[in-house]
């Protein structure tokens, strides 16, 4: 449990000014979320995708990032899906840079998100360096490969 709020906390921290222009979508409401004990999924999702746009690919640190947004995706998506809405909600608030960015990063966020699906243990050294100490050999990680499929036919612009 304290590692996981480790986790959470290091990538709210990594997290605070990324979404600083980005309007989170629309969701379940705070006294709904609050009652059955969690955070509002809308604010966790947009937290996450949020991530995806904090760094630019190329520039110094980016593979550490990624793996750092790679890994809350993976966390996330191992206990709820965000939706086709939500993450086009997210998208429609994104300014022209950070529109860029997500072109320019998901592909590696999605690398290593399967990465820590396939072998969680086997990525461990770049999510150690990345501050990440979420033990995926321990979370059920199931569902995410569905999941970031779908994420990524939202994500994806059709050719």
């Amino acid at each position: 449990m304290m590692r996981r709020l480790a986790v959470v906390l290091a990538a709210a921290v990594l997290l605070a000014g990324c979404g600083a222009g980005a309007a989170p979508p629309p969701g379940p409401s705070s006294a709904q979320s609050e009652a059955a004990g969690a955070p509002p999924a809308a604010d966790t999702a947009a937290a996450v995708l949020d991530g995806f746009v904090c760094y630019g690919a190329d520039t110094a640190g980016c593979s550490l990032k990624s793996a750092q947004a790679a890994a809350v995706l993976v966390e996330y998506l191992s206990r709820a899906d965000i939706s086709a809405e939500t993450v086009t909600d997210w998208q429609g608030g994104l300014d022209a840079q950070q529109q860029e960015l997500l072109v320019l990063n998901w592909d590696g966020i999605l690398y290593n998100a399967r990465q820590i699906c396939e072998d969680p243990a086997d990525g461990s050294g770049l999510l150690e360096a990345a501050g990440v100490t979420t033990d995926f050999g321990t979370i059920d990680l199931s569902a995410v490969p569905q999941r970031l499929d779908a994420l990524d036919e939202v994500l994806r612009p059709s050719a």
